[in-house]
């Protein structure tokens, strides 16, 4: 149950706002079917029909929720540690999605599969083939929830308001997907249905029109899966083959309404803490060869047609619950699965070990493992960040791509900064944007003090531990400074011990910037390292403030990549002089000059002169640039640490 500063933060009281859902579990092989992975063993009725039917879970039942969608994992046993943990996260997640379902203004229709098949065209509204989707009571027989295949898609005539070519191309690449979906998941034909928003939003009537639109992110929270068609078309067929998240899409990442459907299951996903099911459907680019009998002729082979997944498989639950089965099969002192206590093998132990070994008093042993166990402890916080934030992004040059599976979004790939055939509709896109991102960021700051509370708490909350803090990619901006500084005061355990604090690829301007130093930064006395990274809208002027603040604080190692830092922060960085502690500053992927070389290198010599010290900056990969510059600089730092020797 929830106590003390957990309660405060757990029952904080979320922004209304919004995005999507999408399902359970990840595949265990062989594939279960979605039906059998939504249901309790005992047949009760299922987490994803709990939660949209009537959102009354209570403390028992959500826990049953978060169990029955793990069906396929092993039986809990560490009734204290796992459970513990699922069910608060759990609980954090069901209090968003009330504000996710009521932005429903108009019910759910779905087209049924077999009705799809029949129209052997893409269904118009005025086809009436719909009918409401069935999301809500469970009947005590075997009957199941639908199972919701949302198309995610760019219309390929959109001159003559048509979503499809003269020929239907797009229609039958959806059909072929729809076929290898229900083969790969097992799943009842008669329970599949699709929404596709030309026939299942209203095309004649422009009031109901827009009451379907405002109501994407409550659909987007209803649905189980998500295809995006390919067209058949050599630009689109190679994007196709390269992509590892939709926004890689030729003729897709690039249009808003379609960012905008990717941005709601992305965030909504993450805030359910489930893997999102999002594929691709398409033809693999042509391959060229030469055979033995005409070796100076070439043959061209179409590539396959193949459904893709542009998501993670991996929910942060699934995370959470890897992570304590690892440390359950260790034992303290006895021999492991693996021996190697290297940070990077992320080997730890159990609460319950370490107290055991505080019991024996075995100060040594008890030490080990509890550096062991923190350093355990603040990789899986790191790599919770990364499951949850993201898949590749691809967009600027100074945007490298990131590797996993949720929310990710670079400031340039938000929807209402993409492509629109009619100007007027970015107004609507932004007021969704916004609202998702609302509740998305709120979710994440809440997600994330819970998760490293209850992870501290599982490691042994020991007061010498230095605690990792992320929230890399999660679209924080000054705005929510306030929330991250009311969530940490409430875990003034946690805030006292931060020394990482990583806000990499958000959305931080000059503003957020001061608010961040001096209602957050201030507050953490042993904050040593902090990452701003892949904040594009900081700029020169997020310099200035930076400069103002840093001499008041403990940073040692200050991270700025792809801030869109040019000359002009090193001018500012000039007339601030660095604290004797200072070692490390990262300024590579910006937009310094060789003048801005020459800057820093006398930046350099000034510090090395007041305190006999050297400062490691890192200015690789900022294209203007010179190889001359790049080797003065070089030369430079050499002569300078050789002088120290």
């Amino acid at each position: 149950r929830l106590s003390g500063r957990l309660r405060l933060l757990s029952e904080a009281k979320v922004a209304p706002g919004a995005a999507e859902e999408l399902e359970s579990s990840t595949m265990p092989s062989p594939r279960p079917s979605f039906r059998n992975r939504d249901k309790t063993r005992s047949g009760e009725t299922s987490m994803r029909r709990r939660v949209i039917s009537g959102n009354d879970a209570t403390e028992e039942n959500v826990e049953e929720m978060i169990n029955a969608s793990s069906s396929s994992r092993r039986l809990i046993v560490n009734e204290g540690g796992r459970n513990h943990i699922k069910l608060e996260l759990a609980e954090l997640s069901h209090r968003v999605l009330p504000s996710i379902l009521a932005e429903e203004k108009t019910p759910m229709v779905v087209v049924p599969y077999a009705a799809w098949l029949e129209c052997g065209k893409f269904p118009r509204s005025s086809d009436k083939v719909t009918r409401p989707a069935i999301k809500a009571e469970v009947a005590e027989d075997d009957t199941a929830d639908d199972f919701v295949i949302f198309v995610s898609h760019r219309w390929w005539d959109p001159e003559n308001g048509k979503p499809d070519d003269s020929i239907n191309s797009k229609y039958m690449i959806v059909s072929k997907a729809i076929c290898q979906v229900i083969q790969k998941y097992e799943l009842d034909e008669s329970e599949v249905v699709i929404w596709c928003d030309y026939a299942c939003i209203e095309q004649d009537d422009a009031a109901k029109q827009a009451l379907g639109i405002a109501s994407l992110i409550s659909y987007a929270a209803r649905s189980d899966l998500i295809i995006t068609p390919v067209q058949k078309e050599p630009t689109a067929m190679e994007s196709f083959a390269k992509a590892s998240h939709p926004t890689d899409l030729h003729n897709y990442g690039e249009r808003a309404w379609c960012r905008l459907e990717t941005y709601m299951f992305m965030c909504v996903g993450e805030i359910l803490m489930r893997p999102i099911h999002y594929y691709g459907y398409g033809m693999g680019p042509v391959r060229t060869v030469r055979t033995v009998w005409t070796l100076f002729m070439k043959k061209e082979i179409p590539g396959d047609w193949t459904l893709k997944r542009l998501s993670s498989e991996i929910s942060a639950i699934d995370a959470i619950e890897k992570y304590i089965e690892s440390n359950e099969e260790k034992s303290p002192g006895g021999n492991t699965n693996n021996t190697n206590t290297n940070t990077s093998n992320n080997t730890i132990t159990t609460a319950e070990d370490v107290q055991r070994m505080n019991s024996t008093g075995d100060a040594v042993n008890s030490e080990s493992l509890r550096r062991r166990t923190a350093q355990g402890f603040n990789s899986l916080v790191r790599s919770m960040s990364a499951l949850t934030s993201g898949s590749a992004i691809s967009g600027s040059s100074n945007t490298k791509k990131a590797t996993a599976g949720g929310a990710l979004f670079a400031e340039s790939q938000m929807p209402s900064s993409g492509k629109l055939t009619v100007e007027s509709d970015r107004q609507v896109i932004k007021e969704i944007e916004d609202k998702v991102m609302q509740t998305y960021v709120h979710f994440a700051v809440l997600a994330q003090c819970t998760l490293v509370n209850l992870l501290d708490e599982h490691a042994g909350r020991n007061p010498k531990d230095k605690l990792h803090f992320t929230l890399h990619g999660k679209q924080f901006s000054g705005n929510d400074v306030p929330t991250l500084k009311d969530q940490l005061g409430a875990l003034e355990h946690i805030e006292q011990r931060i020394a990482v604090l990583d806000l990499s690829r958000n959305l931080l301007d000059s503003e957020g910037c001061t608010k961040l130093f001096k209602h957050v930064v201030a507050r953490l006395p042993i904050l040593t390292e902090l990452d701003l990274s892949e904040n594009p809208l900081m700029g020169p002027a997020a310099m200035r403030t930076l400069c103002m603040y840093l001499g008041s604080s403990v940073i040692e190692v200050l991270h700025l990549k792809a801030c869109g830092m040019n000359n002009d922060a090193i001018r500012h960085l000039q007339r601030f002089n660095f604290p004797k502690e200072f070692k490390r500053l990262d300024l590579s992927r910006n937009l310094i000059q060789d003048g801005g070389v020459k800057g820093i290198i006398s930046m350099l010599k000034h510090h090395q002169k007041k305190y006999n010290r050297f400062i490691a900056i890192e200015i690789i990969d900022n294209k203007f640039v010179s190889p001359l510059g790049y080797a003065k600089y070089k030369e430079a730092c050499m002569d300078l640490q050789l002088s120290l020797t």
